[in-house]
């Protein structure tokens, strides 16, 4: 009887100390994470050629291919661009600069799937993060849990997140150029389940492209997709224009 009630009583000490050590961590992070941090990456740098003022027209082309199709980009860009002496023009035969946008992704993410977006650059696939990682959801933290019956993991799941929203925009410029440019290229086709088409082309333009792929980031604890959103708009909103 004796022995049974020390095991207890080693059981019970060893969950408040547990449970204790979580609280701590999430506490630490809760401080840590406090304060809203906003970062955004380029892949690759732009270099446009400069033009006189009587040059600076640009025609503007936005997308928005991830679910979250609430964002709006155009009159922000639009206005940043005019305060730079631009013209938004609806020709783009015209215009000396063609800026195309496309969102590819907007949600929760984690800092490595972030990295890699960055790393990989224009054109490369979208591959989705974690949703936020809660404090104790490690292996280690899983393990401790089991112990105590979940209640900590419970506990610092429900109550302190570590969460990361991202925003990954692919970008494509095109400025006139007073020489020719030849761009080849070849792109394969799927025909069915087996089979594959290679087309090939080849066209000559007085323009030349550049590429570049935009990553805004937010992290905060407990952080909402509704508090993040209009800090990543700005820092992808203040990146584009400072392309021009």
């Amino acid at each position: 009887m004796r022995n049974r009630l020390q095991s207890s009583f080693k059981a019970a000490l060893l969950s408040l100390l547990i449970m204790t050590l979580f609280g701590c961590t999430a506490l630490q992070v809760a401080i840590e994470k406090r304060d809203l941090a906003v970062e955004t990456q380029m892949s690759d740098t732009i270099f446009l050629e400069p033009v006189g003022p009587s040059l600076k027209s640009v025609f503007l082309q936005i997308r928005n291919t991830s679910d979250k199709q609430g964002i709006q980009l155009t009159d922000p860009i639009r206005k940043q661009l005019r305060a730079k002496g631009y013209t938004i023009t609806q020709e783009p035969d015209e215009a000396q600069y063609i800026l195309q946008v496309n969102i590819l992704q907007a949600g929760k993410n984690d800092e490595t799937s972030a990295d890699e977006a960055v790393a990989s650059g224009f054109g490369s696939a979208i591959i989705g993060g974690l949703a936020g990682a809660a404090i104790g959801d490690s292996s280690e933290a899983a393990a401790a849990g089991a112990i105590v019956g979940g209640a900590a993991d419970f506990l610092s799941s429900a109550f302190v997140k570590d969460i990361t929203y991202t925003l990954t925009t692919d970008i494509q410029i095109s400025e006139k150029s007073r020489a020719a440019v030849t761009t080849k290229g070849s792109q394969k086709l799927r025909q069915g389940t087996r089979g594959v088409t290679t087309q090939h082309f080849q066209e000559t333009l007085k323009r030349k492209t550049y590429q570049t792929r935009i990553v805004s980031r937010a992290n905060k604890v407990n952080l909402s997709f509704e508090e993040a959103l209009p800090e990543l708009q700005a820092g992808l909103i203040q990146s584009l224009s400072g392309l021009f």
